[in-house]
């Protein structure tokens, strides 16, 4: 849609719109379409006034119509804008008059965040150590000018904490290939994995050695969709990596043995937790 000023108290209004139809209702839409639109047309733009209305020709197939409307509107009138748009034009002016003076500071908080952003898409394909480099300074920036914003110091603040909460995984995936970028990537991929199990176990809700193991089931999964190992591959490089990961798995094994023992008694577990706890308390 696109305003443009004519003569002094004409206003030429051009809108374009692209309709598809498909599938049952196409011999109706192609039928029905162009009434339609025009009849809401000419209720939205009431012809008080000297309304020029020009539709484009519909055209259509029995099975698909791939239609382009055009409603070029022309109004002129006497004594200024219609008062659709004179109420349109003092809404806006309100609006803009009551928060000019925070836009100084939307605007340079918006620079940051969108610096931030250009930073991680990384369009330069630079390593994982270049991006975090980069991204250290912009972070840097960001806590200078912070006191600048007023009242959007806060949610810089909260940028810098969440970022700092992401830290540790940030910049893996500019270094290894394939490793979704994003939440969103990864909740896909992670859904899949889910949707694969539940199709070989038959079950509908969470697989328990899939939240336990997830470190090893789900690498394992997301990597064979990419490649074939053969048995060679399988040979320890480290050993030392190997056995902190069982141990992982061994502690998260046994956190989920003592949630299923309290699900199944809690008295009893608590009972156990205190006798432990006054033994522990008494002298030897």
């Amino acid at each position: 849609m696109q305003l443009t000023a004519l003569e002094e108290g004409q206003t030429r209004l051009d809108w374009k719109a692209t309709v598809t139809v498909s599938g049952t209702i196409a011999s109706v839409g192609a039928r029905l379409l162009q009434k339609t639109t025009e009849k809401l047309t000419e209720q939205f733009f009431p012809l008080n006034g000297n309304l020029i209305l020009r539709y484009a020709h519909f055209g259509g197939k029995k099975e698909t119509i791939s239609s382009s409307l055009q409603v070029k509107i022309a109004i002129q009138q006497k004594g200024g804008l219609h008062p659709a748009l004179n109420e349109l034009h003092r809404l806006l002016t309100r609006a803009l008059k009551k928060t000019e003076e925070r836009w100084p500071a939307l605007s340079q908080a918006y620079g940051l965040v969108h610096q931030a952003a250009h930073v991680l898409a990384n369009h330069e394909n630079e390593s994982g150590q270049a991006v975090r480099e980069r991204y250290e300074s912009v972070l840097c920036a960001m806590r200078e000018q912070q006191a600048s914003l007023g009242a959007l110091g806060e949610a810089i603040s909260t940028f810098l904490k969440v970022t700092e909460s992401y830290w540790p995984g940030l910049f893996h995936c500019y270094d290894v290939a394939d490793l979704p970028r994003t939440n969103n990537e990864l909740e896909h991929c992670f859904g899949s994995v889910r949707y694969s199990e539940r199709r070989a176990s038959g079950r509908r809700g969470a697989i328990a050695a899939l939240v336990v193991r997830g470190p090893v089931r789900v690498l394992t999964a997301l990597a064979l969709r990419h490649q074939c190992f053969l048995p060679r591959a399988l040979v320890l490089d480290d050993l030392e990596a190997w056995y902190t990961m069982r141990e992982q798995l061994t502690f998260r094994r046994e956190a989920r043995r003592k949630q299923l023992r309290f699900r199944k008694d809690p008295a009893a577990y608590l009972a156990a937790l205190e006798d432990i706890l006054l033994k522990i308390g008494l002298p030897s």
